[in-house]
This record gives structure tokens, sequence and C-alpha cells, in this order.
């Protein structure tokens, strides 16, 4: 029997028309590209997608800083108006305040003080008890008081006791005085009630009813009683 042979190409080998071929690589190489600039694209979204995120924190993070001096900047001014409203005429000067600048470039008060005067009133303990007792009250004014403004209270207080003192020494001084006047007073008068006696002219005496001696003034009494 003849042997007939299929027309076949060997299997390691794929015949691929010359313009076939060119266009299959440039199908390769346009994929090749566009994989490329996709991935490029795609690094290019995360850096933006991380920048955006950065931005947005970065922002957050101001505003809440901005924040938090707008809430100092109102406690520090409340504070120290607490102060001017109770210290009245004993305030040596007004407030005055630090300011740190924020990131919108605004200034904001984070500090402050208020000058106010302590000392006692010279001759007047019962004035300076009353000035000490208002000092006192204007450091404890704020709602959150300062460990400057517990010293100042301290300072008040010391300076109404020594006025409590002053005013009690000077209560016993007086007291001392009013009971010495007091027994000179009754001794004048002693002296004067004793010099009234011997002073007055003899009594007469008269007799009563049963012949006993007695003086008119015993017996103006008697009739006095005896009309009741």
């Amino acid at each position: 029997m003849p042997d007939h042979k299929l027309d076949t190409t060997p299997a390691n080998e794929i015949l691929i028309p010359s313009k076939s071929r060119t266009s299959a690589l440039d199908t390769f190489q346009s994929t090749l590209k566009t994989s490329t600039q996709s991935g490029a694209e795609n690094n290019q979204t995360d850096e933006k997608s991380r920048a955006i995120a950065d931005q947005k924190k970065n922002e957050q993070e101001v505003a809440q800083i901005i924040q938090q001096l707008k809430v100092r900047d109102l406690e520090v001014k409340a504070h120290e108006q607490a102060h001017l409203g109770v210290g009245g005429q004993y305030v040596t000067s007004g407030a005055s305040y630090v300011y740190q600048t924020g990131p919108d470039g605004n200034r904001y008060a984070i500090g402050g003080e208020v000058g106010i005067d302590t000392s006692p009133i010279a001759g007047d303990p019962e004035a300076t008890l009353l000035k000490a007792q208002q000092v006192q009250a204007a450091a404890m004014a704020p709602a959150k008081p300062s460990s400057q403004d517990y010293s100042v209270a301290r300072a008040a207080m010391q300076m109404a006791n020594n006025a409590r003192m002053e005013l009690a020494r000077s209560d016993e001084k007086d007291q001392t005085t009013n009971n010495n006047q007091a027994t000179e007073n009754n001794r004048n008068d002693a002296q004067q009630l004793v010099a009234a006696e011997e002073s007055v002219e003899p009594k007469v005496i008269a007799k009563n009813d049963n012949g006993s001696l007695i003086s008119p003034e015993r017996q103006q009494f008697d009739l006095r009683m005896a009309t009741r």
C-alpha cells in the first residue's frame, strides 16, 4: 500500500507570516506600554491619595489647635475679669495678657494677671479687716483659681487675722478704760454723798402717838404708807 504524507510542519516551529508577526509584536508592545502606564498611574493615584490624607490630617490638627487656643483665650479673659469685678478700688492695674500666635495667624491669650493691693490700712484695723475680706474674695473669684491666686488669698487671710487681733486688743483696752472710769465715777459719787450727808442740818425730833422720838421724814413716810 502506498504511504501518503500530509502537508505538515514540525511541532517546534510555527510559521507566522511576516506581516502577522509584526502585528503581534506591536500588540505585545502596546499591551506592555499600557500596563506600564497603568502601573504608573496607579502609583500616582496612591501618592495623591496619601498626600490628600496627610493634608486632611494636618488640617484637622490645625483646627484642633486653634480650637484649644480659642477655649484658652476665653478662660484666661474670664479669669482676669472675675478678679477685676470683685477687686474694686483695690485693683492697682488692669488685666495684662500673654499672647500666642495660632496657626491661623491670630493672637490668643494664654496667660494673664491683675494687680491688687494687699497692704493694711494704717491705724484703722476695722477698715483693714473689710479690705482683707474683699481682697480674699477677689483672689478666689475665678472658677479655677491659680496657685498665685491662692497665695494672694492666704496673704489676705493673714491681714484679716492681724486686724482682728488689733481690734480685740483695742476692745480690751477700751473695756479696761471704761471699768477704770466707772470705778472712779463710783468713788466720786460716794464722796459726794458723804459730803452731802455731813452738810445736812440736824433733824427735828418729834414724838409720835406712843411717845417715841421719830424724825419728821419718818413721820411723813409712815403717813404715806398708812394711806395706801
